[in-house]
């Protein structure tokens, strides 16, 4: 899985890209099963996160995207998951909050922020015509799930 997602976007990126940006590749590591060999359905839905620097993990009913009841850890705003998108925008704005650039906090959405950043929009596109010109197939857009608030 680590080489197919990283070979998409294949090498030489380092001339192409705009300061500060540079391609990563992702590792995905797997383990043994920990988990019971029997299951129920009742926690068929249950999925956990950790990241390095957490304290604990984080239980999520995966159907529904929201923490359980019980769960370790409860950072995301709402009880939806530290790693969702409302979760990592809320993130983001207390980042920008600190860097001084409180106008962003005007925008109403998750959407219209990602739209004012005119160096990211610059990136996706170079990476859009990239995955086309390596015929990775088109960038999917998911616009209408962008239109959030925090």
């Amino acid at each position: 899985m680590s080489d197919m997602t990283n070979k998409r976007l294949g090498d030489g990126w380092e001339g192409v890209l705009p300061p500060f940006y540079k391609k990563q590749d992702i590792i995905f590591l797997s383990a043994d099963c920990v988990g019971p060999v029997e299951t129920s359905q009742m926690h068929d839905n249950l999925s956990i996160n950790w990241c390095f620097g957490d304290k604990d993990i984080e239980v999520l009913d995966s159907s529904k995207g929201i923490i359980v009841e019980g769960s370790p850890s409860v950072s995301g705003p709402s009880f939806s998951s530290r790693l969702c998108k409302r979760a990592l925008y809320s993130y983001f704005q207390q980042v920008a909050l600190m860097g001084g650039h409180s106008y962003l906090e005007e925008l109403p959405t998750y959407h219209s922020v990602k739209v004012e950043a005119s160096m990211y929009q610059t990136v996706k596109d170079l990476v859009k015509q990239h995955f086309l010109v390596h015929q990775a197939g088109p960038w999917n857009s998911k616009k209408l799930v962008d239109c959030f608030s925090a």
